[in-house]
């Protein structure tokens, strides 16, 4: 039977590598892995990003009363409790009432879509 030879390693030797071509596959297989590691942050950032999530739900006005809640008030998480749509003088108008993290309520309204909402603190009411 015919075929390759291969040369048989000599006594001693446990590979054919020299310490740098050693040095130089370590240095290879530790780049390797972090592109490996930077390509699947990349794929699920941009499953995340893909994903439908309660944000893509959430209507355009509720998205900018919350950050309006955030930046003037400090309220984080709110939940609207409340909500009234009406027409003013043509145009969709909102009122409502959220409740933030904290406990806090607040009262908002908006006479005009493109307006910024009024946000008033909900004070408990002694009679």
């Amino acid at each position: 039977m015919t075929g390759i030879n291969v040369p048989e390693a000599c006594p001693g030797e446990t590979s054919g590598m020299s310490g740098s071509q050693k040095q130089f596959d370590g240095t290879v297989l530790a780049l390797l892995g972090v592109v490996v590691f930077v390509i699947a942050v990349v794929f699920l950032v941009a499953g995340l990003m893909a994903s439908p999530s309660a944000a893509n739900d959430t209507p355009v006005w509720e998205l900018s009363l919350r950050q309006q809640l955030a930046s003037e008030r400090g309220c984080l998480g709110p939940k609207v409790t409340s909500l009234r749509q009406f027409k003013l003088a043509g145009t969709e108008a909102l009122e409502g009432r959220v409740r933030c993290a904290d406990g806090r309520e607040f009262d908002f309204t908006r006479p005009q879509p493109q307006s910024k909402f009024k946000i008033l603190l909900c004070l408990p009411a002694v009679c």
